[in-house]
């Protein structure tokens, strides 16, 4: 049997293991730390937005006339263009595992998972408020 050699094996200032870099180990790491570190995760793995889902649904056909669009091929392309923007703030919502993109500015609001887009209107502040309420949205 091998003997245990100590100097291969780092410990931190409280006696546990790691791999002398500081790096990140969850088992080790508090509850604020996890939280932190799965909301960076989110974050670097938010997947581009390719197309809609479906389109459309009487939903897709309102918005669309209500944003100005002559089609629903137009209404997809700005959906798609500003959600890969990223011109506005993005949240997401681990109860319904979607990325929500909202421009206070502009109103615009999209949501989406998986490479897919699921809305895309305007809605005014306190419209947002209820919905990152409703859907548990935190910023990321």
């Amino acid at each position: 049997m091998a003997k245990f050699d100590e100097s291969k094996h780092p410990r931190d200032e409280d006696g546990k293991f790691t791999d002398g870099s500081k790096t990140y180990y969850r088992q080790n790491a508090s509850y604020e730390e996890i939280l932190a570190a799965d909301k960076r995760a989110s974050v670097a793995n938010v997947p581009t937005a390719v197309k809609f889902n479906r389109l459309n649904t009487n939903n897709h056909i309102r918005h669309a006339k209500e944003l100005g669009y002559k089609n629903q091929t137009e209404y997809e392309k700005a959906a798609i263009d500003f959600f890969n923007s990223k011109r506005g703030k993005l949240y997401y919502s681990s109860v319904r595992s979607r990325y929500y993109m909202y421009d206070t500015a502009t109103g615009e609001f999209v949501v989406s998972s998986d490479g897919f887009i699921h809305t895309y209107y305007k809605v005014t502040q306190k419209k947002f408020a209820k919905i990152k309420s409703q859907d548990e949205l935190y910023e990321i």
